[in-house]
């Protein structure tokens, strides 16, 4: 559900690994990644992900939902 009153919600900041797809939440210490038709969220990556994480970029994206704008960061 969109936030009240057209507000976003509130944007943190993520590593990014766009080789893999794979968002990491350093303050919490979360892996987003997606598998199986599902996004997960996990301390730890299954070893075919840890594999080929490859480089990482920042980025913004909705506290939580970092997978929200997944496809804008592949853009970028």
């Amino acid at each position: 559900m969109p936030p009240a009153h057209g507000r976003r919600a509130q944007q943190q900041e993520y590593r990014y690994y766009p080789r893999s797809g794979i968002y990491f939440d350093t303050g919490q210490g979360l892996y987003f990644y997606y598998s199986d038709g599902h996004w997960r969220i996990s301390t730890e990556l299954p070893r075919r992900f840890r594999l080929r994480l490859g480089e990482h970029v920042t980025v913004e994206a909705p506290a939580e939902e970092p997978w929200h704008d997944y496809q804008e960061h592949r853009r970028k």
